[in-house]
């Protein structure tokens, strides 16, 4: 029999075992915690169950037919690291070998086990099991103060007590030492792998993150060479990673920038600086691509000072510079437009009665007067001073155009499709095209942004519905009608594209900004102020015109004026047979708001002949018109003004001079003048702008009619 100290250092020797079975539990443990958990705690039970087996085989009798060993504190092991399955089955296959052994302490040996089971169990319960040496030694402790009572079955009881008793201290000191270093050494195991396991998720993570970045990250040695990169590079230096290890990071930089990029790197070292940031080019090797590209650099020294490794995040900064390019060139054109809007509303309030009164004077001359001379020389000036305005407004102008021979007709009828979606069910859509319209040269492209563009205006001017007014017509415009509304035309045939709404109308002062760019009536978020802009820009590149008419409250017409094709083969004038003469003796009132505009035509009508009482409003219209006694041929009047229309003054006037006939003036285009009921289709009627001759011959056709 094995009794004391000679036991004592028998059963720790039985420990051997116990030391494999922590290698092998390391070297499953990471694989068994991705298996199900009673897959996982069966599996250990059998392993636990194994060892436990092995530890019988070196027996050591300390009792007629009782042997001891390390059995139980595989078993309490297996409870406290594999679970409470793990602890059963790992103590049913010890049981059970125990059993087959025989001898009369089969009964003990068994109950030891099944005590062991419940011990490990237990363990398995606290949260931070084996996490100290203080719980470790006081689990152990418990286990072992469980485990000692199987003694008791052997023999009788008091033979039984006996043997727990002398037992407790060789035995038990065994025990309590196999729980206590097994359980640290698995639970250092446990974390250990833990750890480990953690570190590889994390360097997964980090892997995917630094892969998946759209950024390029990079690594290069004291030199310069490259020792790692992501998969950015194929896209930003045009070389897949492998390629790029060991190659020298400057020799993508762009040549123009090499220098400087070599000179900020050598100055950062030699301050020993830790962290730098600079921009510069870099070139894609397969495309030949310059990227601009923000570096922001880490510079790691080893224990001597000298420069260990640079890590770099360098991200494609070449959209930021292409905005930052739009931006300034926004920011230039809202400068210039601004300037321009201010010089172009300030020169062509002096330049309309300048040229205006410069045509009125050279009609009343013969063409070898002297003083011709002087009204050219006041015309070029003024010509001059217009070209000064066109080149300040056609700055900036740079898309290129596809040009075409369209007609505007086909056009409007593939675009047409798309209006009601795009401004409602509350606004209906008129449109009208004569059915000889004339081609233009134009880019359709570019044209379908112009009526996109206007369309949207006129839809966000009509917030409650109305009627959208699409119209397209052939013009003649004379010299003198260029000179006035449209100094970038020259005289001759056109095609007039109108967009009209019946919306809350444009003041005076907006109409003045309207094609600046940035300016906007909108409220902040809700436009960019480039809408009327670009239309401005594409026609002026088209060598067209375009001209806004508008009143508070009653609408907008925007008139786009194209030059005619040469593919066009009837040259056509003004609507109308002109009269064979053109001056007149009668009585004609004018009414009309706009002080120049009622000047020149009030002048324009004294030339031709005609007796002209002047009307800056409706009422001071109806005052004159009450104050003249004798016969009152023709009012001529503006058809949107404050407090009246001209329809109503008309009224007003015919009531008290019945023989009056009236000839309307309007910057809308007829049909939306019809639609909006202020006139019929039958009365004459003349758009604004006019030229000076177009004025006198429609007055002569209204009193001749």
């Amino acid at each position: 029999m094995v009794l004391g100290v000679e036991l004592f250092f028998a059963l720790f020797n039985n420990l051997a075992i116990l030391i494999a079975l922590v290698a092998l539990y390391g070297l499953l443990f990471t694989r068994l915690q991705r298996t199900p958990w009673a897959l996982r705690q069966a599996g250990l039970g059998v392993i636990f169950g194994a060892f436990a087996i092995s530890c019988m085989f070196i027996r050591i009798p300390v009792h007629q037919g009782v042997i001891v060993d390390q059995r139980n504190t595989i078993v309490a092991l297996s409870g406290a690291f594999g679970g409470p399955l793990s602890a059963v089955v790992s103590a049913a296959i010890a049981g059970a070998f125990r059993a087959s052994l025989g001898g009369g302490g089969v009964l003990a040996g068994v109950t030891g086990v099944c005590l062991a089971a419940l011990a490990g169990i237990g363990m398995n319960r606290l949260s931070d099991r084996f996490g100290s040496p203080r719980v470790a030694a006081l689990s152990a402790l418990a286990s072992t103060l469980v485990i000692l009572p199987g003694f008791l079955l052997v023999g009788q009881p008091q033979e039984g007590f006996q043997l727990m008793l002398d037992m407790s201290l060789p035995y038990g000191s065994a025990i309590f030492l196999g729980i206590l270093l097994g359980g640290l050494i698995l639970r250092r195991e446990e974390d250990r792998e833990h750890v480990k396991r953690l570190l590889e998720d994390s360097e997964e993570r980090y892997r995917e993150l630094v892969e998946s970045s759209r950024d390029l990250i990079t690594q290069t040695d004291a030199r310069g060479n490259l020792t790692f990169v992501n998969h950015a590079c194929e896209a930003l230096l045009g070389a897949p990673p492998r390629d790029c290890i060991g190659v020298s990071a400057f020799d993508f930089v762009h040549e123009d920038d090499r220098a400087r990029t070599s000179a900020w790197f050598a100055e950062h070292v030699a301050r020993g600086a830790r962290i730098g940031q600079i921009e510069n080019r870099q070139v894609n090797r397969h495309t030949g691509e310059v990227h601009y590209v923000q570096w922001w650099s880490s510079f790691r020294y080893d224990a001597q000072g000298a420069l260990a490794s640079v890590a770099s995040i360098a991200r494609d900064v070449t959209e930021q510079h292409k905005l930052e390019a739009q931006l300034q060139q926004s920011q230039r054109l809202e400068a210039l437009g601004r300037l321009a809007g201010g010089i172009a509303h300030d020169f062509n309030n002096i330049l309309v009665p300048i040229l205006g009164y410069v045509d009125l004077a050279a009609t009343g001359l013969p063409d070898n007067d002297p003083v011709q001379e002087d009204l050219q020389a006041i015309r070029q000036a003024g010509e001059r001073a217009s070209g000064l305005t066109k080149q300040i407004l056609a700055f900036s102008r740079r898309q290129v155009l596809r040009m075409e021979t369209l007609d505007l007709r086909n056009t409007l009828t593939g675009f047409k499709s798309m209006i009601q979606r795009l401004i409602g069910e509350d606004i209906q859509v008129l449109v009208h095209n004569p059915a000889d319209l004339d081609l233009v040269d134009a880019d359709e492209g570019q044209i379908e942004q112009i009526l996109l563009n206007l369309v949207i205006n006129a839809r966000d001017a009509m917030p409650d519905g109305g009627v959208l007014t699409i119209e397209t017509d052939n013009v003649y415009l004379d010299e003198k009608y260029v000179e006035k509304y449209a100094e970038t035309l020259a005289p001759g045939p056109y095609v007039m594209l109108a967009v009209s709404d019946t919306g809350h109308g444009i003041d005076a002062e907006t109409r003045a900004r309207i094609f600046e760019p940035f300016f906007t009536t909108k409220a902040r978020g809700k436009g960019t102020g480039l809408g009327l802009a670009t239309v401005f820009g594409i026609v002026r590149q088209h060598r067209g015109s375009i001209w806004v008419y508008s009143e508070p409250g009653h609408g907008a017409t925007f008139k786009v004026y194209l030059p005619r094709s040469e593919r066009t083969a009837v040259e056509r004038r003004p609507v109308g047979l002109e009269p064979l003469s053109l001056t007149g003796s009668e009585v004609i009132l004018v009414a009309e708001d706009d002080e120049m505009v009622r000047k020149l035509v009030c002048e324009t009508l004294s030339s031709h002949g005609y007796h002209v009482i002047e009307a800056s409003t409706p009422e001071d219209g109806l005052r004159l018109a009450r104050e003249h006694t004798s016969a009152l041929h023709l009012l001529l009047t503006d058809v949107v003004m404050p407090q009246m229309h001209g329809r109503a003054l008309y009224k007003e006037v015919v009531a008290l001079h019945p023989e009056a006939k009236v000839l309307f003036m309007s910057g809308y285009t007829e049909n939306v003048i019809v639609h909006h009921g202020v006139l019929d289709d039958t009365v004459d009627f003349v758009q604004k702008p006019f030229s000076v001759r177009e004025l006198a011959a429609r007055v002569r056709q209204a009193l001749d009619r």
